[in-house]
């Protein structure tokens, strides 16, 4: 099949495809998991974390796909400009901006109604104040540390001062308290059971010591619910696993159910040539020939996201596997399709993804790069279009 008779012009270059169907899909196993682990909620259980443009997979889209479903109940993100365009697309559940928040976007997120996270006496003070001139009540979730170390209050004495400030400030409602699992992905999950333990005898004592009743309850990641730790907890947190994607290889030998990789990633050949042995390719000229070999070039690089490696890695052309040989340049990557029949300019390459029951994974990448796999689909930048559809791609 010559992919320039079905996909559009913009995208004959490359292009993303991001099966909607399958995160929807993934959403609902997550949700059955995190329920089969003890926790019941009258309200969906999944916050659906679609930071960083969903994980590369297109934040509006995928929020737009999933607000619909009664599993899911908000969505997190990192950034207030992340929450602020999900709202400028229609999104109206709860969201919750998981990473700092400077000043100057307390206004809109009160106004928009925007969780923020609450950590400092600064924005504690900041916060209340402009909702006193506003008139209006600000939103906001407490992060616990509990072993991360990277932002939150202690779950200890002075945590426990911190919360009973907080309590005092009329025009800031507290409406989550959370923390955050730093070895969920591992094989041992004796941390992530303490950093629970640690976080609920905390929030026990902010409701019992303080009287302070608090809506929501939230820890867990991809990784806590796919490894089936039980919690009992008001909802669930899934990143990764939403796409389609397993964090770890602990967590999949321990995991029994299945996820649906929504994302593909689709060129095309666009020249063809005979290379005698002993013919450089690509810059530095790392790689020879050392037979007659015929050399595709494919019009994606690394400056298009896909990661650079050396003499190393993977495609598919008509559902074979064939190997990228010399430097992955910033716009092009050559392959050998030596031996593939009937090979010609115009023919699919399927960078990530399926063809004819083969599949090109992102572990697979990260196995040739020697990088991270959430690192990788972040990095998919946006010189690619994106297309959205339920079911298989184009």
């Amino acid at each position: 099949m010559r992919s320039s008779s079905v996909i559009p012009n913009h995208c004959q270059r490359g292009h993303l495809y991001v099966d909607l169907g399958a995160i929807r899909a993934n959403v609902l196993t997550l949700d059955r998991l995190f329920k089969a682990q003890g926790s019941s909620t009258e309200e969906g259980s999944i916050y659906a974390v679609v930071k960083s443009d969903a994980y590369g997979h297109g934040a509006v889209a995928v929020a737009q796909a999933l607000t619909d479903m009664d599993e899911v109940c908000g969505f997190a993100v990192a950034t207030a400009e992340e929450a602020f365009e999900l709202r400028e697309n229609g999104i109206k559940k709860p969201l919750l901006v998981m990473g700092h928040v400077f000043p100057y976007a307390y206004e809109r997120m009160i106004n928009e109604e925007i969780a923020v996270l609450l950590f400092g006496d600064d924005i504690l003070e900041a916060l209340h104040d402009l909702g006193v001139r506003l008139g209006k009540v600000a939103l906001a979730h407490v992060e616990v540390d509990t072993g991360m170390s990277r932002l939150g209050i202690g779950a200890d004495e002075q945590g426990l001062l911190f919360m009973r400030k907080a309590s005092g400030f009329s025009h800031i409602r507290i409406e989550g308290i959370f923390t955050h699992f730093a070895q969920a992905d591992e094989v041992d999950q004796e941390f992530t059971r303490r950093q629970y333990r640690e976080f609920v005898a905390f929030a026990d004592r902010v409701e019992s010591e303080l009287q302070m009743k608090i809506r929501y309850r939230h820890a867990g990641n991809s990784a806590a619910v796919l490894a089936g730790v039980e919690m009992l907890l008001s909802f669930t947190r899934p990143g990764i696993g939403i796409y389609g994607i397993v964090p770890s290889a602990a967590v999949q030998e321990r995991m029994e159910a299945k996820l649906e990789p929504a994302l593909s990633f689709v060129s095309q050949i666009v020249m063809l040539k005979d290379s005698r042995s002993g013919t450089p390719i690509s810059y530095g000229s790392t790689f020879v020939t050392e037979k007659e070999t015929l050399v595709a070039t494919v019009p994606i690089g690394y400056g298009d996201g896909y990661p650079r490696c050396n003499n190393g890695g993977e495609v598919l052309v008509r559902g074979k596997r064939v190997p990228i040989i010399g430097r992955i340049c910033m716009d092009f990557m050559m392959l050998d399709v030596t031996g593939i029949e009937d090979v010609a300019v115009g023919d699919r390459v399927t960078l990530l993804g399926e063809d004819k029951g083969e599949r090109i994974t992102i572990e697979d990448w990260s196995r040739q790069s020697g990088r991270y796999h959430y690192e990788l689909i972040c990095d998919l930048n946006q010189r690619i279009p994106r297309l959205f559809g339920i079911g298989g791609g184009l």
